[in-house]
């Protein structure tokens, strides 16, 4: 999933958080390696991850802290 819009950063961040990709912002909303969606599954299932991960985007502006947990860069939040 593609954020449309472009996202805006923290001051004095030069990427977006928990993504696959910040110039496409390509939203990190499952991990791929663990199958958590696939095409079996209906994209209404993967619609509350995407507002998840806005509710927590939206936070870190205001906070400059990930708290949306998950794995990110390789390693675990």
């Amino acid at each position: 999933m593609f954020a449309l819009d472009k996202l805006s950063l923290c001051e004095g961040e030069k990427g977006l958080p928990h993504v696959y990709n910040t110039d496409k912002q390509h939203l990190c909303i499952y991990h791929r390696p663990s199958e958590e969606w696939n095409a079996s599954h209906k994209i209404t299932e993967i619609i509350p991850w995407i507002s998840e991960w806005f509710y927590y985007y939206e936070n870190w502006l205001v906070t400059a802290k990930w708290l949306g947990g998950g794995i990110h860069r390789g390693k675990k939040e």
